[in-house]
């Protein structure tokens, strides 16, 4: 009778987004300890505290197992690496640089982003592929459906008329709430995945008033003025394979026989992060023939909240024995840390947009100017 040691997990926070724990082997991170003995915690019977001796050091075996086949990598990179991404990746999900529309406005937009240098990319894109080089390459991403609408309609404000004008001013709503999973074809490959959640409000003022020459065959946009309020969260999670692995068989004594206590499963490590931003941005624009747009800008964003980090194993034990049952266990890992990001992040963001009609798509590029982070915005829109 194959009985499971049910619920084994190691829960532990490793690193946070901007505060982080030191380094620890591998071989240090998890520990496999007996909660009960089930049949065999009855000291009545003469064998039985021989036969926990026997378990004792057939965990101690797999322990040593699960550690030596856990990659010995260090946390720290891959825990920094995604609060980069984090930090970029909404930025331009939830707001328009360069379309011309008098009233509505929809888009959906999807950035991926990366808080990796150019050589650790690199270095992860040359065979073979293992979490060593994954834990260094945090990524991250955001998907925000938007709706917009110009105010240029509604009348002036009594007061703030002078300082306020309608026909300048634009508003967005952004919402999302969702995650995807990539799995290798190789079951021995580690996997990524991510969920995100995003929720802004921002306006936009147009600043300086643009300009266009040819009978609009070149536009100059003017310069935008952005602000608001952002609200995302992230779950970015690497798990590694670790399967086949085992103690060997040791006499349990007492006519009890043999035992083996084996382990296939996933070791996950993970990286949450809760962040409230409050961004602020300049931006200009320019549209040639009515169908390609350029627009580029610079900003800084205001940060507030949290990260926190894990690893956990997310499989459980079994005992090769039909004599015995009820051994239960749990497990524990030696790092815990939490933290806050940075509070601002300066950035800069470029990007071009092809329109036809009233459909546009576009692709934009932001890049930290403070760190390594970078993010790949691209989005379909359609305005009146």
């Amino acid at each position: 009778m194959k009985n499971t040691l049910k619920n084994l997990s190691i829960t532990g926070f490793v690193a946070s987004t901007f505060f982080v724990a030191p380094a620890v082997s591998a071989a240090d991170l998890f520990n496999l300890t007996i909660s009960s003995y089930g049949s065999i915690a009855d000291d009545a019977n003469p064998f039985n505290a021989a036969a926990r001796s026997v378990i004792d050091t057939a965990v101690g075996e797999l322990e040593t197992q699960i550690n030596s086949n856990f990659p010995d990598i260090d946390l720290d990179p891959f825990t920094k690496s995604t609060a980069k991404a984090a930090g970029v990746s909404p930025s331009g999900v939830g707001i328009d640089y360069a379309s011309d529309f008098g009233f509505g406005y929809i888009a959906a937009n999807i950035a991926i982003a990366s808080g990796a240098t150019v050589g650790e990319i690199k270095d992860l894109a040359t065979p073979p592929a293992d979490l060593t080089k994954i834990g260094k390459v945090g990524l991250g991403g955001s998907i925000a459906l938007t709706l917009g609408l110009s105010f240029k309609h509604l009348p002036k404000i009594p007061v703030f008329g002078d300082i306020f004008e309608p026909s300048r001013t634009r508003g967005y709503l952004s919402f999302y709430k969702g995650g995807k999973e990539f799995a290798s074809e190789d079951a021995t490959q580690p996997s990524f995945a991510i969920t995100n959640s995003i929720f802004s409000a921002h306006g936009q003022y147009k600043l300086v008033e643009g300009m266009s020459v040819g009978l609009g065959t070149f536009k100059w946009g003017g310069v935008d003025v952005s602000g608001g309020l952002r609200y995302s969260k992230s779950a970015v999670s690497l798990s590694q394979p670790l399967s086949g692995l085992s103690s060997t068989a040791l006499d349990l004594g007492g006519g009890l026989g043999n035992v083996t206590a084996e382990f296939t499963g996933d070791a996950v490590v993970s990286v949450n992060t809760s962040t409230f931003s409050i961004p602020l941005e300049v931006s200009t624009s320019t549209r040639l023939l009515h169908v390609l747009g350029l627009f580029l800008g610079t900003g800084l964003d205001l940060n507030f909240g949290s990260a926190k980090s894990g690893l956990s194993i997310a499989s459980p034990v079994t005992f090769e024995n039909n004599l015995i049952s009820g051994v239960t266990a749990q497990a524990d890992a030696n790092l815990n840390a939490t933290g806050k990001p940075t509070f601002t992040n300066l950035k800069y963001f470029a990007g071009v947009q092809f329109e036809i009609l009233a459909i546009a798509i576009s692709a934009q590029f932001t890049g930290s100017l403070l760190d390594s982070g970078k993010a790949i915005n691209v989005g379909a829109k359609l305005f009146w």
